[in-house]
């Protein structure tokens, strides 16, 4: 296998996996050449150098093994060395002095660590900011079809190959389980790459993606929280997806009282095992709640005649249970009024507002909801002096 310098000439085809058909020059011989492979960037005109480049197939495309872009003069090395965090251009100049402008190159010197951090004004944070970028910035075709192969989808592939580079299938050998909490690939799909690179059936990180799944899982299903019977239970089902031998009992029960991102509760007597987030919303929502009832403004409890006069206002007869609505309302806190599409609940807001401002006229009211639809329904049955939703 060989290296070419070439320029991008034409793209033919992407197909849905990401896999592209392009021409390209060969600068040496000017030789036009069929090419098949990932490449994240494409520019005509754009300098590539192909490694890792086969002979031609029987449909006449070569193969290769990744590509990046070829830096032409020392102004180019600057500029792309300062697109690396928080390197200065006066820093990228540096480097770029010392260890010359072929800035790609520099990741196939075995201490290139070494030779930034002798660079003046380059630190340990710096030399490996460089090196991160450079890496993102080859298109691996290797880490790329090894991704697809192991079932990653084109969008979870590309993202992985920026964060990565070429550098990628390493990455994601050594932390298997990362992607499913950056949402890129379901606890199967990372499980299987782990388990195929040996990983322990009863490690800590398996177990804890283990419970973050089954988490998300009882989240979908409009839960914010699970009973520990059924959480190890579920825990240990998934554990077993593939075969092997269960996660015990007691792994689970464990971990979910030691893990960060998981709280347990005992609520009379039985423990319940929420996510972490949802249980700060939860008890943030409880506390709102709480606090709004404290503040509560009263008013005086409606009449007969109340009733009567707005229910002529409105056209509206209210029922039992809408009257009581009012009730709850003038005695103040939180009121949540609920029912079925068409059961009374705009009209009831409609007659509590007027309600409250024949109270306190001179009183300012804000009706707010959730879509614009709602916002419309709402300001149909309110006048201009009633407030504004």
């Amino acid at each position: 296998m060989a290296e070419k310098k070439c320029l991008f000439d034409r793209l033919v085809y992407t197909d849905k996996s990401g896999i592209s058909e392009f021409y390209v020059v060969e600068e040496a011989t000017g030789a036009r050449i069929a090419a098949r492979g990932y490449l994240h960037e494409m520019k005509v005109g754009m300098r590539l150098l192909l490694e890792g480049v086969t002979p031609p197939g029987d449909d006449g495309f070569v193969s290769y093994e990744s590509a990046h872009t070829v830096i032409g003069t020392e102004e180019e090395a600057v500029l792309t060395l300062s697109c690396a965090e928080r390197v200065s251009e006066k820093i990228a100049r540096s480097i770029v002095q010392e260890l010359g402008a072929d800035v790609y190159s520099y990741l196939d010197y075995p201490d290139i660590f070494k030779k930034l951090l002798s660079v003046p004004g380059v630190g340990a944070y710096k030399a490996d900011a460089v090196i991160r970028f450079l890496e993102t910035q080859v298109s691996s075709n290797d880490d790329y079809v090894w991704l697809m192969g192991k079932g990653f989808c084109y969008t979870s592939a590309m993202q992985l190959i920026r964060e990565h580079g070429r550098g990628t299938k390493d990455a994601v050998l050594a932390e298997p389980y990362e992607s499913l909490y950056k949402r890129r690939a379901d606890f199967y799909l990372c499980d299987s790459v782990a388990r195929e690179n040996g990983e322990d059936i009863w490690s800590e990180r398996r177990v804890h993606a283990i419970m973050q799944t089954v988490l998300e899982e009882n989240t979908e299903e409009g839960n914010t929280r699970i009973c520990m019977k059924e959480f190890v239970k579920r825990c240990v089902k998934t554990s077993l997806w593939n075969g092997g031998t269960a996660v015990p009992d007691e792994i689970v029960s464990l971990y979910a009282y030691d893990w960060p991102a998981c709280e347990v509760e005992i609520v009379d007597g039985e423990e319940w095992v929420y996510p972490k987030r949802l249980k700060q919303a939860e008890d943030s929502i409880a506390s709102d709640i709480g606090r709004l009832c404290q503040s509560a403004v009263r008013l005086r409890l409606p009449e007969p005649e109340d009733y009567t006069r707005i229910e002529k206002q409105t056209g509206i007869t209210y029922n039992a249970e809408q009257r009581g609505a009012f009730r709850m309302f003038a005695d103040g806190g939180l009121v949540i009024l609920t029912g079925d599409p068409g059961t009374g609940k705009t009209t009831t807001v409609d007659g509590l507002i007027r309600y409250f401002l024949e109270v306190r006229p001179d009183a300012e009211i804000l009706l707010c909801a959730p879509t614009g639809r709602a916002a419309s329904r709402i300001s149909k049955i309110q006048s201009k002096e009633k407030g504004s939703a």
